[in-house]
Order: C-alpha cells, then sequence, then structure tokens
C-alpha cells in the first residue's frame, strides 16, 4: 500500500479509493511498467478526469512497485477471491473510508514500534511524505520553475 502510495504521490485515502479499472498494462514498455489512475488530482474539476499515471519496475527489490503490487494481488485474491472493484480491498473492505482507516491504524501501529528505526524525528504524516521529493529538490537549490519543469517534461515524454 505505501509503496504504491508514494510511487503515485498519492494521499492515504485516494490510494484506498483504487479500482481495478484503473490499473492497466502500458504496451510500450509491457515488461516493465504499467498504468495506473488514481481518484485525484489538483488540476482536474471531476476524479473521472484525473490523468493516468506511469508506475516503473526497479532493478532494486526494496523499491520495485510492480513487484510488491504483483504479490499483493497475488495475497489478495487468495484471501478474497470475491468480487471487490478495490485493489487495496484489506480484510475483504469494500468502503475506501474503511480501507484508509484500516491502512491508517496499521501504518502508525508500525511507526510506534519500538523497533522501527526512526532517522529524524518530527510531524511527518502521509500528506508531507508525498510532497518530500519536490521540498528535498526545493532545499537542494532547485527553482520552483525547474521542479515544475521535470515534471511538465516526464509527462510529455511518456
Amino acid at each position: 500500500y505505501s509503496s504504491f502510495q508514494l510511487s503515485m504521490m498519492g494521499r492515504l485515502d485516494d490510494t484506498g479509493k483504487f479500482r481495478h479499472p484503473d490499473l492497466r498494462q502500458y504496451p510500450k514498455y509491457e515488461d516493465y511498467a504499467v498504468l495506473g489512475r488514481l481518484c485525484w488530482s489538483k488540476n482536474v474539476r471531476e476524479e473521472r478526469d484525473a490523468p493516468l499515471q506511469l508506475l516503473f519496475g526497479a532493478n532494486d527489490p526494496h523499491y520495485d512497485v510492480l513487484s510488491f503490487l504483483g504479490l499483493w494481488l497475488e495475497y489478495r485474491f487468495e484471501i478474497h477471491p470475491e468480487q471487490n472493484e478495490f485493489v487495496f480491498c484489506v480484510e475483504g473492505l469494500e468502503d475506501p473510508e474503511r480501507i484508509k482507516d484500516k491502512i491508517r491504524r496499521i501504518l502508525s501501529k508500525i511507526l510506534k514500534d519500538e523497533d522501527f528505526i526512526i532517522q529524524e524525528v518530527g510531524l511527518l504524516g502521509t500528506h508531507s511524505i508525498r510532497k518530500y521529493a519536490v521540498t528535498l529538490a526545493r532545499g537542494c537549490g532547485c527553482s520552483k520553475v525547474s521542479v515544475c519543469f521535470c515534471f511538465y517534461l516526464f509527462q510529455f515524454i511518456f
């Protein structure tokens, strides 16, 4: 869930609404990329107008969102084979709000565990995590224009 959320730069609640019809093969790079669509975007007025996003695989298994997603889908269909439109139907839940709350409780439990290593103490929630890359780039001297241009260029190329 978290790997997918961070790869899509989504929020916890938007990831809970991710549905099977919104996950598609990407024909241009079918061996290592898929298309996904979350129900949000700051640049659209209606959910159905949110853009498709590319998810690329990685050579490092610690970061490969496609492997994680594949493992989750195998587990999900083994445990809950019934029809449910939501990809992340934790414990068979069919309500995005309940899915989000369940994941929030699980993440909270993990972060509070004494074995979880925190490198920097501070308030960091799921909304601020998704903005980390831009915040880091801006903190390293990138201008707002250059950060926006990189995102634009990436979208234009793909």
